[in-house]
């Protein structure tokens, strides 16, 4: 099973990545934050089997969750993506309010794939598309820290578009 992560840009967008029900799924939630709660907006999944995760998303709406198979680890990327009512026929949803103007997120999820063989991984991204994600690693009775890093390329509308990475780890 995996605990719910977490996180917050600076417009309010709030992603989560949750367990469900049956333990095997991964959804992801998007809501809006307001100064007393969360209106939470869509739910998707993000894969099945998966446990352990962890979720994260700038100021540009891109999102990053990574997750264990076993103890394989992948990444996933999307982007928040923002509606107003008049573009998706919708008669009530929330109001954004710095404008005033009803809105509805949804999550787009684009590549994915795998990284590493681990446990329990974490990960951030910067408004950069800079991404870092660390796990334990199992491998060979090893238990020291293992990460990765990566830039995504933030200016392409398309989520699945990435660029360089590299991998190092250290005890």
């Amino acid at each position: 099973n995996s605990t719910p992560t977490v996180s917050m840009n600076n417009s309010g967008v709030v992603v989560a990545a949750v367990q469900g029900e049956q333990g095997d799924q991964l959804f992801s939630w998007v809501g809006q934050y307001s100064t007393t709660e969360v209106q939470w907006h869509a739910r998707r999944i993000i894969a099945s089997p998966a446990t352990h995760s962890s979720i994260a998303i700038n100021d540009h709406n891109i999102v990053v969750a990574v997750y264990q198979k076993d103890v394989n680890l992948f990444w996933h990327i999307g982007k928040v993506i923002v509606s107003t009512t008049s573009e998706l026929g919708i008669s009530s949803p929330p109001v954004d309010p710095s404008e005033g103007n009803p809105i509805r997120l949804d999550i787009v999820w684009g590549a994915s794939g795998a990284y590493d063989i681990g446990i329990s991984p974490s990960v951030s991204i910067n408004n950069d598309g800079a991404v870092v994600a660390v796990h334990t690693r199992t491998n060979l009775n090893d238990a020291s820290v293992g990460w990765r890093v990566g830039v995504i390329d933030t200016t392409n509308s398309d989520p699945s578009s990435t660029s360089t990475t590299s991998s190092t780890s250290a005890t």
